[in-house]
């Protein structure tokens, strides 16, 4: 007789000491922790998944449904968000795009309402005025067309971020929403793109047009960006979509170096490595950037000069 025989009368069918485990004081969390690390170091077992399903498997492990309410409809819907104990930082871009490890975080940057379609970046979801949601009633909510909730779905994919991303970005842009908020979603769409880029060059079949797509689509994005900081940095006060004026110059200065704007990318170096306030670890990373820019006017210059 097996510790849990005879429970099938109860309607628990199956095999219910499989189900379990070998150890019967193990809480969920604590396998599901075991689970991960076993994935982790390739000792899954037989269980003839390939990287890429081991991937998936860690990233689904990393996440969990939350319930929002929705501050334009006032509906309940569950998105997905990362485990903050779970996530594990890695050294960022030189543009400050965040690395974690196992799973791209950035995915899951934005709440959307399946019901009305608001859509924002997370720390914005909650801040809509009156104002506002009639504006978002009347250009976004009355052409959505409803969705299903996520109820179903593990994981978000690039192509659904990227979606959810532009939907947030073109919620900003009827809200008359500030040019460092637009710029920030910009950013983040750029990114994203080099997530989805990054995860098709690392695949077995790679599509070269279509990371070819992912790398234009990346710079658009990047200009764009760049465009709305430099105004934001003219017209608005810190904090710009979270960010001081010294990181705010830092990352001028890294995508003026993507846009081929060296003169801005100079400028704005010059003013983090001679600034009192900016942190030692800032100033070193803006000396790396000015050697960087050194590097591509002298190759311009030779290349002029041939």
């Amino acid at each position: 007789m097996g510790l849990f025989d005879g429970l099938s009368k109860f309607g628990m069918k199956g095999n219910i000491r499989e189900e379990i485990g070998d150890d019967l004081f193990l809480t969920s969390k604590e396998k599901e922790l075991a689970r991960l690390r076993a994935l982790k170091n390739g000792n899954a077992g037989n269980d003839g998944m390939s990287e890429e399903e081991r991937r998936l498997e860690m990233e689904k492990g990393h996440l969990f449904k939350k319930n929002i309410r929705c501050k334009c409809c006032d509906k309940i819907f569950p998105t997905l968000v990362p485990r903050s104990g779970h996530v594990k930082r890695m050294e960022p871009d030189m543009d400050l795009r965040p690395r974690c490890e196992h799973f791209d975080t950035l995915k899951y940057g934005v709440y959307h309402c399946p019901y009305c379609g608001y859509t924002s970046i997370a720390r914005n979801f909650p801040r809509l005025s009156d104002r506002y949601r009639k504006v978002v009633e009347e250009k976004i909510c009355s052409r959505f067309k409803p969705e299903p909730p996520i109820d179903n779905k593990d994981i978000f994919t690039y192509d659904e971020a990227i979606d959810y991303h532009k939907l947030a970005l073109f919620t900003e842009v009827v809200k008359d929403g500030k040019a460092s908020d637009k710029a920030y979603i910009c950013l983040l769409i750029g990114w994203l793109y080099r997530g989805k880029r990054e995860e098709l060059e690392s695949g077995t079949k790679k599509n070269e047009k279509e990371i070819e797509l992912c790398r234009t689509e990346e710079t658009e994005c990047l200009q764009q960006a760049f465009e709305g900081f430099t105004r934001a940095l003219a017209k608005e006060t810190a904090p710009f979509a979270g960010m001081n004026d010294l990181t705010m110059e830092y990352l001028l200065a890294t995508l003026a170096i993507e846009t081929g704007r060296y003169d801005v990318a100079v400028r704005s170096i010059s003013n983090i490595i001679t600034s009192r306030s900016a942190p030692s670890r800032m100033k070193d990373k803006a000396r790396l950037l000015k050697e960087e820019v050194l590097d591509k006017l002298r190759a311009e210059k030779q290349q002029t000069s041939v």
